[in-house]
């Protein structure tokens, strides 16, 4: 697997750096409603990775972190940095995105979605 880099920062991480003051407001307020669905961060770090279907190591490569930091926010429920938690919402979305616009061609290949059958 390789990490897109911007500069030398891992592409991810970039992209939340560019939107991160508009995004602040929203990662807060999101941060909120997302407190009431979970129990710590610890939850929000392992149950995004899984949706992801990634391991430790993988979801630290693709923020560009250490394997036993993403261990250490899922493991004792350490303090979550704003930039880092944005960066998995960001993940999230772009999963859901690609997830969206695999079934809309799908759906398009196979006519009216129902998989061609009556």
């Amino acid at each position: 697997m390789h990490t897109l880099l911007y500069g030398s920062v891992p592409l991810v991480t970039a992209a939340v750096l560019c939107v991160l003051p508009p995004a602040i407001a929203i990662g807060i307020r999101l941060k909120k409603k997302y407190r009431k669905k979970m129990s710590s961060a610890a939850d929000f770090v392992r149950d995004a990775r899984t949706k992801l279907g990634l391991s430790q190591g993988e979801l630290a490569t693709k923020l560009g972190l250490e394997r036993r930091t993403v261990n250490k926010y899922e493991q004792r429920g350490a303090d979550v940095p704003t930039t880092v938690e944005l960066a998995v919402r960001y993940l999230l979305h772009v999963d859901r995105v690609n997830r969206a616009s695999r079934r809309r061609r799908r759906v398009a290949r196979n006519g009216n979605g129902n998989g061609g059958g009556r």
